[in-house]
């Protein structure tokens, strides 16, 4: 009779210490990307007839370019140390230091594909997409307002996330979320032109 709950332990236990590695191998993925580059993540978002692009590209540790597209125009950060830049109505301006501070942790020190604070980590094992397989996870991330299930595929041989997707349903509209990742050596990012 003590057999089968000693062995109903060792099962739990057993789910318990494979749920702490997948969070490991998860966190470990992020951190690399993170690390890795120069490297650049595609975003795009939209809910309804709103949609927007992003292209942020990072050469770590300390300098970024931001690119968000909307139907109202675009946005553009650049990040270069400890000095940053925005583009408003055509013209380059020097931001303050608070915002740059925000502008580096959100942008040049923050997560990769929607990963910061991800919860709910699991791992879905090997999974082929357009006939390219990936190592792939799901998980919950914070976008804005939403919690959103995402997906991330990771290259088994680089330990590098290359894609996430996901979506949400929001007031009878469906919000969608997706980004790919890539590095690019060639990457380069200077202070924009002082008028």
């Amino acid at each position: 009779m003590r057999a089968v709950p000693l062995a109903l332990v060792a099962v739990l236990l057993g789910g318990a210490a494979a749920r702490a590695d997948c969070v490991a191998d998860f966190t470990a993925i992020m951190q690399h990307g993170r690390e890795a580059g120069p490297f650049r993540v595609d975003g795009e978002a939209s809910v309804g007839a709103l949609h927007m692009e992003t292209v942020t590209e990072v050469i770590v540790p300390d300098t970024a370019h931001l690119l968000v597209s909307t139907s109202r125009g675009d946005q553009e950060v650049i990040i270069v140390g400890d000095r940053a830049w925005g583009k408003v109505k055509g013209l380059w301006l020097a931001l303050d230091e608070g915002t740059m501070r925000r502008m580096h942790s959100d942008y040049v020190a923050a997560g990769i594909l929607y990963s910061d604070g991800a919860r709910n980590i699991e791992c879905l094992g090997g999974k082929v997409v357009d006939g390219v397989s990936y190592v792939a996870f799901k998980y919950d991330a914070a976008i804005a307002n939403f919690t959103v299930p995402m997906t991330v595929y990771v290259d088994p041989a680089s330990r590098l996330p290359v894609r996430t997707e996901g979506s949400v349903e929001s007031g009878g509209d469906t919000a969608r979320f997706s980004a790919t990742y890539k590095l690019d050596p060639a990457l380069k990012i200077e202070p924009p032109p002082q008028p």
